[in-house]
């Protein structure tokens, strides 16, 4: 039958095998994250792992992929070095002041700002040194970017402008998400699949603020023992945002909830 119809609390089979009580509205994901390494997504009956951009599952539960490795830039240039054999590659170089950095793995694509030229480029990823493009001018002091690599948009803070943009990765579709009640925003981060923006604001007093990817239902997520706060980033799996305090010297987290 369709799985419409199972565990609706109706009787489509004769033998109410639609209806197993034992199975129906229980969510398994809610215990030990169902045994998946990365997401557990709920169904009608049992549940199913999935995993992250850019890993796959290996057997039903477990997810694998490429080697892992660390993106950087020294500001001149943007670089990877593999965590297991540690093989260092320059991906692009010859940048000026390039100050924020992400990317969408699942398209093997790197995005940054330059604080010099006061724009927001983008390159593929590869074993070879790339070309650059321009993609957003006229970002003034950009502090960090987020790649949302569902919805296929780029978020960014501006400290100049006191301002949170959002555009989609070919550069348009460009709107201000918040442009008031800022101070100094500084890093960003994004959950596309639950569809939070989180940034931290160095002003007085400093905050962490998280809302939806739409400017909507915006809500302090941090406000005490806090200072400047910088370099969040998101443990989608444990449902935790990190971040490093420059001048509480502390590394810290909360739950996404605060």
């Amino acid at each position: 039958i369709d799985i419409l119809k199972v565990c609706n609390q109706q009787q489509d089979c004769r033998d109410w095998s639609d209806e197993p009580l034992k199975e129906c509205h229980v969510n398994e994901c809610l215990v030990n994250n169902g045994g998946c390494s990365h997401i557990c997504k709920d169904l009608v009956i049992g549940y199913e792992c999935d995993c992250a951009a850019g890993f796959e599952l290996i057997d039903r539960k477990t997810c694998g992929g490429k080697e892992p490795s660390l993106i950087f830039t020294n500001r001149r240039d943007i670089r990877k070095i593999g965590l297991e054999r540690k093989e260092y590659i320059q991906l692009v170089e010859q940048l000026r002041n390039t100050v924020a950095l992400d990317a969408d793995i699942a398209a093997q694509k790197l995005f940054w700002a330059d604080l010099s030229q006061k724009a927001i480029f983008s390159a593929s990823i590869d074993d070879k040194v790339g070309r650059h493009v321009k993609m957003i001018d006229n970002v003034y002091n950009p502090a960090a970017i987020a790649v949302d690599w569902v919805y296929k948009t780029i978020y960014w803070t501006d400290a100049a402008s006191k301002t949170i943009s959002v555009a989609t990765l070919d550069g348009t579709k460009r709107k201000f998400l918040f442009n008031s009640d800022l101070r100094e925003p500084a890093s960003i981060a994004v959950d596309p699949l639950s569809g939070f923006v989180y940034w931290s604001d160095w002003g007085e007093p400093a905050k962490i603020e998280k809302a939806g990817m739409n400017g909507f239902d915006r809500r302090p997520l941090v406000t005490v023992d806090i200072q400047w706060p910088n370099g969040i980033t998101l443990d989608l799996i444990k449902s935790r945002l990190y971040w490093l305090d420059s001048k509480l010297h502390m590394l810290s987290s909360v739950d996404l909830n605060g």
